[in-house]
């Protein structure tokens, strides 16, 4: 799979700048107009300050009574977060029951601060009172949670402790009876030594029970350090705020949107593309045309608009056929394209008529025996033609046409037949294309669609190499590779290939829209480089078929061309 490099994506971004203009739009219009039409919240916050707390156990353990334990931030804040805490919270502010817990909840953020023991506990609401009050709310109940958790573990530690000191206060009165009982000197000693312990022990153990008692009567484990104030200012971002992200969002959404297509979509964008899939260079990109999207009208820009930047791009095509026809043998040139409608019939024929202006004797064929349309652009009136020569029933110079260009004539495709492939695969139509040989530089032949019939892949065996029209708008990438891949079957070269319908946002992709200002309105007159005896340039006129009438005909029309 070839990798795409950030270039690639920023050229597939700016082919598809509308696409990701109305993205930001709709995403801006719609933030600014959420903002607007909302109903204001109003965000208060308190912060607490989560104090370490004494831990009995491990004070006994080490006979100390300054070891605390800091807080973990992230259990606070799950305990601050609790329902418990926001039904307390719930039945202290609503007391009529109209407000669960979790609706609370809802509304209430609690973050530890980074590095610090302080809570920060939000809420937001619509009336301001109401927020500051709540926020306020949830830091009591969360102080009076953590100070009851306190008062729990002392007593938790308290218990064993009281239960110890009854036991020895027993014994200590029991040790006192037995010794003003005994007689003995020696187990009178022995017992009041026994007395002395149990009363060390009482007096620990009653020092320990007052320490208890002093930390679960101050058991605070935190202070407010921060209290809730009403909010004068609704929270949120403002319109313009809001827009301008929004904008930012939907270019962004947008711009996704266009390279996923781009990566997803089965469509060939990329002239590097093409060229894969062809095989051979692309040799031609031919920017579209608003307006000019009929189907079946017809329109020959090279003679309508000679000095726009679509018929220099005609001409840039015509210069590349002449040079590949310089290195290689190319006088037949079969236009073709996957599917219909992809432009090759105004490809071919504003490529005839280039070549023709650029001195060279060019016929246009319209091989196209099941839907002709190559004649048309050039306005000459039906008749017999490729059909007829095929057949043998006419002269191949009796149905050649002069056009108005000079130095192009044209071969219609006659009437249709029953079965085009049969007559296209027979042998007559190497005689034709032998006779074409000879009477012009150029033949350019105007060929049915590859994939719909098999006219195109006969045709392409026959010719000297194919000019492969792709409109990526109508062929996907199976078709164009489909195509191909028949084509070749068939034994068609393909030279090379056109790009036709660019639009002005794919030119500024591919590179070449900031050209387009150069060309001035001389571009296109439609003469040879070669001068008259006057240093004039002079039109060229399509030489007669040697041995006819027609011919001859031809030749004078020629000459009168070039006397006015």
């Amino acid at each position: 799979m070839r990798t795409l490099d950030l270039r690639h994506y920023l050229r597939t971004v700016q082919a598809n700048a509308r696409m990701v203009v109305v993205f930001a739009i709709v995403f801006g219009l719609a933030a600014g107009l959420y903002v607007t039409l909302r109903e204001p919240l109003y965000q208060a916050h308190t912060r607490i300050h989560v104090e370490p707390v004494v831990d009995p156990v491990l004070n006994d353990l080490q006979g100390s009574t300054s070891i605390t334990v800091l807080p973990v931030m992230e259990t606070e804040v799950q305990i601050a977060q609790s329902r418990p805490i926001a039904a307390t919270v719930a039945a202290l502010v609503f007391p009529d029951g109209n407000v669960s817990p979790q609706t609370l909840l809802q509304s209430q953020t609690v973050e530890a601060v980074r590095d610090t023991t302080v809570l920060e506990i939000r809420y937001v609401d619509p009336d301001p009172g109401r927020a500051a009050d709540i926020a306020n709310a949830f830091a009591k109940e969360y102080l009076e949670a953590r100070r009851q958790q306190i008062v729990k573990s002392v007593e938790d530690f308290l218990g064993p402790i009281d239960t110890r000191l009854r036991d020895a206060q027993v014994a200590y009165a029991r040790k006192l009876e037995a010794v003003d009982a005994e007689t003995d000197a020696f187990n009178k000693g022995i017992l009041q030594s026994d007395a002395v312990v149990l009363s060390e022990e009482i007096r620990f153990l009653t020092a320990k029970q007052t320490q208890m008692d002093l930390l679960r009567d101050t058991a605070a484990g935190g202070r407010e350090v921060a209290a809730a104030t009403v909010p004068e200012r609704p929270t949120g971002p403002s319109t313009p705020v809001a827009t301008a992200f929004g904008l930012f969002l939907g270019a962004l959404l947008g711009s996704g949107v266009t390279i996923v297509r781009q990566l997803v979509v089965d469509r060939v964008a990329r002239q590097e593309e093409i060229e894969e899939h062809l095989g051979a260079p692309v040799i031609g990109v031919i920017p579209s045309v608003p307006g000019w999207t009929e189907r079946w009208a017809v329109h020959l820009i090279t003679r309508e608009d000679p000095s726009s930047h679509v018929s220099e791009a005609y001409r840039t095509l015509g210069t590349n056929v002449r040079f590949a026809a310089s290195r290689q043998p190319l006088e037949i040139l079969l236009v073709t394209s996957a599917l219909p409608e992809e432009g090759k019939s105004a490809t071919a024929t504003n490529l005839a008529m280039v070549l023709a202006q650029s001195g060279l004797r060019t016929i246009l064929v319209d091989a196209d025996l099941r839907r002709p349309r190559a004649g048309k652009f050039l306005d000459v009136p039906p008749g017999p033609g490729f059909r007829e020569a095929l057949e043998g029933w006419r002269e191949l110079v009796d149905v050649i046409q002069v056009s108005e260009v000079p130095g192009l004539a044209v071969l219609r495709s006659g009437d249709t037949p029953a079965d085009p492939a049969s007559l296209l695969s027979g042998p007559d139509v190497d005689r034709v294309f032998a006779e074409l040989r000879k009477a012009a530089d150029f033949i350019v032949c105007d060929a049915p669609p590859v994939l719909p019939v098999a006219d195109a892949s006969i045709l392409a065996a026959k010719a000297d190499g194919v000019l492969f029209v792709h409109d990526p708008s109508i062929s996907p990438k199976t078709a164009l590779a489909e195509a191909v891949r028949q084509l070749r079957t068939s034994g068609g070269v393909v030279i090379g290939g056109v790009h036709n319908n660019v639009t002005k946002a794919q030119r500024t992709y591919l590179g070449y829209a900031r050209y387009e200002t150069y060309y001035g309105s001389q571009a296109g007159r439609g003469v040879s480089d070669e001068p008259d005896q006057d240093g004039q340039r002079r039109p060229i006129a399509f030489p007669p078929m040697p041995g006819d009438q027609r011919g001859r005909d031809l030749e004078r029309s020629g000459r009168r061309e070039r006397r006015s």
